[in-house]
């Protein structure tokens, strides 16, 4: 489980620096190659900043310009997941997504739907690798400091 945090964590930072750091390239056309094609032919995003530990060796087990400084794309999600490892919740635990987890300040998109339910660790992947705030939101609503953690469950 350690092993599957880090590893988790490690990818969303390297992600989030992806993310961050869109601002600051132009676009690559199609034409340039830039994205690769998985296996069914979908365009996959080119990786530029990666490191990947073994927690328990602290060994790097993959690493691609490690050392270059760039800022994380979100660190409410970060935290957010970090309180809800704090907390030892049960991962395994159904979510349902309402209302209350609609973004309505910033409006921004999300694949879920209202009433559906998801386990806490897919919320947990959704939030941290796909930057879903309504992962997010009900992450943080089920959480034991959570403001709607008695009425959710």
């Amino acid at each position: 489980m350690n092993r599957f945090l880090a590893v988790l964590l490690f990818a969303a930072l390297s992600c989030g620096a992806l993310a961050a750091d869109k601002a600051a390239k132009p676009r690559a056309s199609k034409a340039s190659g830039r994205r690769r094609r998985d296996h069914r032919g979908r365009a996959q995003p080119a990786i530029d900043r990666a490191l990947v530990l073994d927690p328990a060796t602290g060994q790097t087990l993959y690493s691609k310009n490690a050392d270059h400084v760039a800022p994380i794309a979100s660190i409410t999600k970060l935290m957010t997941a970090m309180v809800v490892i704090d907390a030892n919740l049960a991962m395994d635990e159904p979510i349902q997504i309402t209302t209350d987890d609609i973004d309505t300040i910033k409006a921004t998109h999300s694949r879920l739907p209202i009433g559906a339910h998801f386990r806490r660790d897919d919320l947990m992947r959704l939030a941290l690798m796909a930057s879903d705030n309504r992962a997010a939101s009900a992450l943080a609503a089920t959480s034991p400091a959570g403001c709607r953690s008695s009425s959710r469950r």
